[in-house]
């Protein structure tokens, strides 16, 4: 069984985490069993979104912003994975897991923070309950919904598209019109790069973009999607 901590074990470092990102971040937030408010916390999430250059690839990296935590001993030294754009340290007094998602476009803060927070079954029902209201929101890697068996029977599918944590408008296929290729059996629909990405900054704005009623992270059951959708 996989460990978890106390909010209280995990509270402490959750601000000058944050305020340490901030200094060079444009955006941070917590996402996951903590933003739910969830009294166990099995691993800490967060959301950064960072300059291009401090993913790493050019003369700044992020693991620079953490480095008075790492001296104070408070959390142990940031691995960065370019590959995924993630920085993974530990929290030294518990060894609590902290998990920093680095953002770079087109992903937006309000779909990675609403697929990041869960819990999965309520997202899972929300997105199933935006298509029977033709307001089709799935993944184009197949990621999200690949459970729902109605996905292959969405053609035409309406609406948008989720992919590359990012919010689009959703389009037939072009290279078969609406027959059916491959593609198309599996995701139903594709996204309108062309139109380009819509923009969800919050949560909040992602709500409102696929017309749902923005329910509160702590407040997410399956039995609520239907009262915001």
């Amino acid at each position: 069984m996989a460990r978890s901590w106390t909010r209280e074990e995990v509270r402490p470092f959750v601000g000058p985490i944050c305020e340490a990102l901030r200094k060079q971040c444009s955006a941070v937030e917590v996402v996951g069993d903590w933003r739910r408010r969830d009294w166990k916390v099995g691993i800490l999430n967060v959301l950064a979104v960072p300059p291009l250059s401090m993913t790493g690839e050019g003369d700044v990296d992020v693991r620079s912003t953490l480095a008075s935590l790492v001296r104070a001993r408070d959390i142990t030294e940031p691995e960065l994975d370019r590959e995924r754009g993630e920085l993974t340290f530990a929290l030294r007094r518990s060894n609590a897991p902290v998990l920093v998602s680095l953002l770079a476009p087109p992903a937006q803060i309000g779909v990675v923070s609403l697929l990041k927070t869960g819990p999965w079954p309520y997202v899972e029902s929300l997105m199933v309950s935006c298509r029977y209201r033709r307001r089709v929101v799935m993944s184009q890697d197949g990621s999200l919904l690949a459970r729902d068996p109605w996905v292959q029977d969405t053609w035409p599918a309406l609406g948008f598209v989720v992919k590359g944590g990012a919010l689009w408008r959703g389009m037939k296929c072009s290279d078969c019109r609406g027959a059916g290729c491959d593609a198309c059996k599996r995701f139903g629909t594709v996204a309108d790069e062309a139109a380009g990405v819509i923009q969800t900054p919050t949560e909040e704005s992602f709500y409102a973009a696929i017309g749902a009623r923005y329910i509160e992270p702590w407040d997410r059951g399956v039995e609520r999607v239907y009262r915001s959708a």
